[in-house]
C-alpha cells in the first residue's frame, strides 16, 4: 500500500499564436539575437528543446529542412541533449534560408568553437549567446 500518492500530471493545452500575434512578435524581435530562433519556431512548429538543440550540421540550407536530431532537457546532472519526439521537420516560407551565412565560419563568441558542425545556430553577425 502506497503511503503517498504521486502528483497528477497537469495537461497544458498549447495554443498557437494568431497571425497578428506572430507578426507583432516578429516586428518586435527584428534585429534581436533571438530573431532567427523565433522565425524557426513560428514557421516550423519545432518545440523549445528541439530549437535549442539544433546545430548547423542538422540544417540543410539547400533543401530548406532542419533535421531534429535532439532536444535540450534539464536533468539532475544539468542540461543534456536527449532523443527528440519527432524526426525531420520541413521548413516553410524560407525559415531556413533566413539563417543564411556560412555555418563553417568561426563563432564570434569565444569558447563556442569554430567548427560549424556542432555550433549552435545564430543569425550571421549576431554572435552566439
Amino acid at each position: 500500500m502506497a503511503l503517498v500518492r504521486p502528483p497528477r500530471k497537469v495537461h497544458v493545452e498549447v495554443v498557437a499564436p494568431t497571425i497578428e500575434q506572430a507578426r507583432t512578435l516578429l516586428a518586435v524581435a527584428a534585429g534581436n539575437r533571438f530573431e532567427a530562433l523565433l522565425i524557426l519556431a513560428l514557421k516550423t512548429g519545432m518545440r523549445r528543446g528541439e530549437l535549442l538543440a539544433l546545430r548547423w550540421k542538422n540544417v540543410d540550407l539547400d533543401k530548406g529542412v532542419p533535421q531534429v536530431r535532439g532536444t535540450l532537457r534539464r536533468t539532475r546532472e544539468g542540461l543534456r541533449i536527449g532523443t527528440p519526439k519527432s524526426a525531420g521537420i520541413p521548413a516553410r516560407g524560407g525559415a531556413v534560408s533566413y539563417l543564411g551565412g556560412d555555418p563553417s565560419a568561426p563563432s564570434s563568441t569565444p569558447g563556442r568553437g569554430a567548427s560549424g558542425s556542432g555550433r549552435p545556430l545564430a543569425r550571421p553577425g549576431a554572435g552566439v549567446p
